[in-house]
Parts: C-alpha cells; structure tokens; sequence
C-alpha cells in the first residue's frame, strides 16, 4: 500500500518508480525490518528503485550516516551494510 504526495516529489530518475526507506543502524526495527525489505527488494521489478536513507538526528546517529554514505561512495554497501547492523545488534558494539 502507498499514499501518493501531493506535490508529487521530485525523483532521481523520473522513469522509476522510487521508494524511500527512513533508518538508522542504530535502530533495532530498522535491523529487524532488514531482511523482510531486501526479500521484498528482489521481488520488484527493474522500474523500481530503493532509496535508503539514514537518519542524522543527533551525533551517534550523524556518525552512522557519514559511514553509511561512506560505503556508497565507495560502492561497498553490498559488504558493509549488514555487517554494521551486526555489530550492533548482534555483538553488540557500538
């Protein structure tokens, strides 16, 4: 299910349908909420494009974000992305 805005939101490609995802690594919804979204992910078709972004409320939160952004600008989000939720969450570093 989804609410279209009006004004619609400017996209980064206009041909694709684009979902935003709002988390943090800090969150424990976001790392339970995680595999259900990359199953859902492989599901879609190639006009659909996810877009994570993480928050940056606060000094914690803001150092996750710059280290999430890090590992897209270097493009190795596919590596470090879960292995960060797992240090939180599973290990418990942080």
């Amino acid at each position: 299910h989804y609410v279209r805005l009006s004004p619609a939101v400017k996209t980064a490609d206009p041909q694709r349908i684009e979902v935003t995802e709002v988390f943090a690594y800090s969150c424990p919804h976001c790392y339970r909420f995680e595999p259900l979204l990359e199953a859902w992910q492989k599901r879609q078709p190639q006009d659909v494009q996810l877009v994570q972004l993480h928050v940056a409320w606060n000094a914690a939160t803001q150092v996750l974000a710059r280290g999430y952004y890090t590992t897209q600008a270097l493009q190795v989000k596919a590596r470090t992305h879960p292995a960060v939720f797992a240090a939180l969450h599973v290990q418990g570093k942080g």
